[in-house]
């Protein structure tokens, strides 16, 4: 079993912090406690969310999870193709840099931001040579 952990991006990280940040001082500025308690809520599911993003090669099985919302299982085999991509949908990753893999025969896909990509690539065509892996023609 192998485990590979979600790149945090800046890209998400620091927009969220700067509006959270904002959202707090002017809360503690009005003394408005109330929100101040959401806002602090908001933040500890945030870095929970970040903490428990990861991805699992386990056999013939990718697990990918995202703390209590996502704990979902693909059959690598069913997985054919592999796409960098930075689309912004909401997705188990931390990070914009996302791989989307598309299985089930395009029936389903799902977006990931594995720290190391190169090795999650690598995990998952040790199971399934036949994934199609594109690469960004901007990669350098």
């Amino acid at each position: 079993m192998t485990t590979f952990k979600s790149k945090q991006g800046l890209e998400l990280s620091i927009p969220l912090s700067i509006f959270l940040g904002i959202t707090v001082a002017i809360a503690y500025k009005n003394q408005i406690w109330t929100t101040l308690v959401i806002v602090g809520i908001v933040i500890a599911f945030i870095v929970y969310v970040f903490v428990t993003t990861y991805y699992q090669v386990n056999g013939n099985f990718l697990r990918v999870k995202c703390g209590f919302i996502i704990d979902k299982d693909v059959d690598i085999r069913s997985i054919f193709s592999i796409r960098e991509t930075y689309i912004p949908l909401s997705a188990p990753a931390t990070s914009l840099d996302r791989l989307e893999l598309k299985f089930n025969k395009g029936k389903d896909s799902v977006l990931v931001s594995p720290e190391d990509k190169k090795g999650f690539i690598a995990a998952l065509l040790a199971v399934n040579p036949n994934i199609v892996v594109d690469y960004r023609k901007d990669r350098k």
